[in-house]
């Protein structure tokens, strides 16, 4: 808990104090000796919190003549308003900055986020060194230092991949930025957030076929731990380019549960809907028990409805009002739909009134053809998968989450309401 307690602080620390500590710790002149200087790579394991999920890396130079002894570090924002910044990221404009801070604070903030970090010593001749240290000394000026992130394609991996490769006069992109990966973005997504469960499931279906392309070896190494495996393979003018290594810090990689969030959604909500189906079937014979199985139904129902109701209603709103290109155009909308909250409000009065809900005859018919055309178009999200006329890949969903929610949907159509009998007027 102080661990924790410490790492809060620090981290809350860093990102109010962006503009003072890069203030403190510049970057002007080129080294006077740049064949005294030795940079390091630093790679940063993956920890089991949303932001860690990925991995990070840093630079360090070491100037032996002067004794500066810097880090470079490219994921540093601010998160002084979190209103603000929950809302720029959501419309998919996210600021980060060059933070420069000394090594030994560094290494102080290593040990408090408990994951494990490797120092790699980079070979670079001195022309190289000194091209790195030009690129720095740019980017280390106040107007340089922030720049527009982007979690693929400009981050804090691939700042140190562009700059060291520029260095080194294009030897990384020449030998990875034709050859592809094994995976997909989408499986890099998976994979990371297998962390933090729950995570993956939420990004899985908010991701469009953007992301379901194969990635390049280039590409790939926006993870930290790509890239120090690319490295490692790499010769710089006859010979390796990372040496030295050692762990800076040990701490054990968290737990990784990958498909937790799948298989959970199946368990928690499949299982029992599927004896709800069968008490369902039986109601005449279960006629005392028919309130509490009605609102058992609406409980078991309620979460999954619940998320379906905000995730339909955010893919369309953020397809018009964020700049996030992966989450636009989206075939689990067939899934989810925009007027989802029709659904909860019923299941909502399922579970108060401990029966189908009672409504006029228009209201009744009104909902029984919505949830019918509701179940036609999710049917569809399978089949024209099969068809290859969908190119996004939502299989996770059609296996693990389609099923229950499809469960939900027949089941309101099947005694989820009942006509409401007007009384009798007297003439």
């Amino acid at each position: 808990m102080m661990r924790f307690a410490r790492l809060l602080l620090l981290w809350f620390g860093l990102f109010s104090a962006v503009q003072s500590q890069a203030a403190g710790y510049s970057f002007t002149q080129m080294p006077a000796d740049p064949d005294q200087v030795d940079v390091y790579l630093h790679t940063v394991d993956i920890g089991n919190l949303i932001y860690s999920n990925f991995g990070h890396t840093a630079l360090r130079v070491h100037d032996k003549v002067s004794g500066r002894d810097l880090v470079f570090n490219w994921g540093i924002f601010s998160f002084k308003d979190p209103i603000t910044f929950g809302l720029q990221f959501y419309k998919g404009i996210l600021n980060y900055q060059l933070g420069i801070y000394p090594y030994r604070s560094v290494m102080d903030s290593y040990e408090a986020e408990g994951r494990k970090v490797w120092e790699d010593k980079i070979y670079l001749t001195r022309e190289q060194k000194v091209k790195l240290f030009e690129r720095l000394i740019w980017n280390a000026k106040p107007e340089n230092r922030t720049y527009a992130y982007q979690y693929f394609f400009d981050n804090c991996s691939t700042r140190i991949r562009d700059y060291l490769d520029e260095a080194m006069g294009g030897i990384v992109k020449a030998k990875t930025h034709l050859n592809h990966a094994p995976q997909t973005f989408r499986d890099m997504v998976y994979e990371g957030y297998s962390y933090t469960p729950g995570m993956d499931l939420f990004l899985d279906i908010a991701m469009n076929s953007n992301i379901d392309r194969l990635m390049t070896l280039w590409e790939r190494m926006f993870h930290p731990l790509y890239m120090r495996e690319v490295f490692m393979q790499t010769q710089n003018e006859g010979q390796p380019m990372l040496s030295e290594a050692k762990v800076l810090v040990e701490f054990p990689r968290p737990e990784s549960y990958p498909g937790l969030s799948f298989m959970l959604v199946l368990v928690v909500f499949g299982l029992p809907l599927s004896l709800l189906c069968i008490a369902f079937f039986m109601r005449n014979k279960l006629i005392h028990f028919l309130p509490t199985v009605y609102r058992s139904f609406a409980v078991v129902s309620l979460p999954l409805l619940g998320f379906g109701a905000l995730i339909g209603f955010l893919m369309p709103v953020t397809w018009f009002v964020s700049d996030h290109k992966d989450l636009h155009h989206n075939a689990n909308m067939l899934l989810f739909w925009p007027f989802d909250v029709i659904l909860l409000v019923w299941a909502f009065a399922i579970l108060i009134q401990g029966r189908g809900w009672q409504l006029p005859v228009k209201g009744t018919l009104f909902l029984r053809r919505y949830v019918m055309v509701h179940m036609i178009g999710t049917l569809l999200m399978p089949v024209l998968r099969i068809l290859g006329m969908i190119e996004q890949d939502v299989n996770r969903e059609i296996v693990w989450v389609l099923p229950p929610y499809m469960v939900i949907l027949f089941l309101l159509w099947r005694v989820g309401t009942e006509v409401k009998v007007e009384p009798s007027r007297k003439a």
